[in-house]
């Protein structure tokens, strides 16, 4: 018996919901075999986009802010400040610089030192740093010329903390000596820090703006 013959043989309601069964399986067929891959490849495009409108406002922005990078690195390349850095060198070095360089700056200022304490050397990826906690007796004007001092050494040393602790009783035009605590540190560049080394823009930002948004309107 064919299916042709089967199916006459059938009442209406069994061949309808063989037919109704038949289309759901062709939908369900396109369906997974059109829709879902067109489906699919909008996504991909779709993310595409996204990806290209990010490079071209990346690019965009590189470009705008090119000759802005370029004086901010020239700045940098010129600055006086890596001079006044202390020379690379033994970890040890560093602090007996610091301590020789405080001692004489005090000196000069007139101050009478008490004690001078070595801080823990610390480094990071860019500096190492070390430092010295001083103790010392100086008036209002020895102060000022050891401020003045530290700002005209030829190597930074940089005044992080200081106390300052005055008499109780003063009496007029009196210029009584200070009790006086300050932590004062100096810097090298560390061994391995980037800043060691020439500075220049990257390759994205070397990039003409033609060949940044070649094809792009």
């Amino acid at each position: 018996m064919s299916a042709v013959t089967w199916l006459s043989g059938q009442s209406v309601l069994t061949r309808r919901l063989i037919a109704i069964a038949v289309l759901i399986a062709i939908l369900v067929t396109a369906w997974i075999g059109i829709v879902v891959p067109l489906e699919a490849m909008a996504q991909g495009q779709r993310a595409w986009l996204s990806r290209t409108r990010y490079a071209i406002a990346r690019d965009r922005g590189l470009i705008a802010a090119q000759a802005s990078l370029r004086e901010k690195l020239a700045s940098i390349a010129h600055s006086p400040l890596p001079a006044k850095l202390y020379p690379p060198g033994p970890k040890d070095t560093l602090l007996a610089a610091v301590q020789a360089d405080v001692g004489s700056l005090l000196r000069s200022a007139g101050a009478s030192t008490q004690t001078i304490t070595s801080l823990p050397l610390t480094s990071d990826r860019y500096f190492e740093r070390a430092g010295v906690r001083a103790t010392m007796s100086l008036t209002v004007d020895q102060l000022r010329r050891l401020l003045e001092r530290l700002r005209e050494n030829p190597r930074l040393i940089r005044l992080e903390d200081l106390i300052v602790d005055a008499p109780q009783t003063q009496t007029g035009g009196e210029n009584p000596p200070l009790a006086i605590t300050m932590s004062l540190f100096g810097y090298r560049l560390a061994a391995d820090s980037t800043l060691a080394k020439p500075i220049a823009l990257s390759t994205e930002a070397n990039r003409s703006p033609d060949t940044l948004i070649r094809g792009v309107r």
